[in-house]
């Protein structure tokens, strides 16, 4: 009899790729410390995380063409470049525009007039 490890010949969902390049970026946010409205970070700490990561299977999944070298360069870039600092402008009597940004995403918020037009111009590149 033969001994074959099913997990070989097993494929993983659209969901599970991503979801593993979310659990690698959550790893390395795991281990920035927070300064200043700045990152503190360990370069071998991050490194040892991608460098265990298999790329192949989200540049095939997302279209893109990261190495570990270059997804490393692009993370430690956008590590030390971002700036915590909220950014909030008061508009209108009832709202306020905010920005929070971290080192792999970027949150915002507008008034519902601004949030509408978003949406809108979203249906029309969808419909396009």
């Amino acid at each position: 009899m033969i001994n074959v490890d099913a997990r070989a010949y097993e494929t993983k969902t659209d969901e599970q790729i991503l979801a593993e390049m979310q659990q690698m970026q959550d790893r390395i946010t795991e281990t920035l410390i927070i300064e200043d409205n700045k990152y503190i970070y360990d370069y071998d700490t991050i490194k040892e995380i991608v460098d265990v990561y298999d790329f192949d299977e989200f540049n095939q999944e997302a279209g893109t063409n990261y190495t570990k070298e270059s997804f490393l360069d692009l993370a430690i870039d956008s590590i030390e470049n971002t700036d915590l600092t909220p950014q909030v402008i008061p508009t209108g009597i009832c709202g306020q525009t905010w920005k929070i940004e971290g080192w792999n995403y970027v949150r915002t918020a507008q008034t519902k007039a601004v949030s509408n037009a978003l949406v809108n111009d979203a249906k029309n590149h969808a419909e396009i």
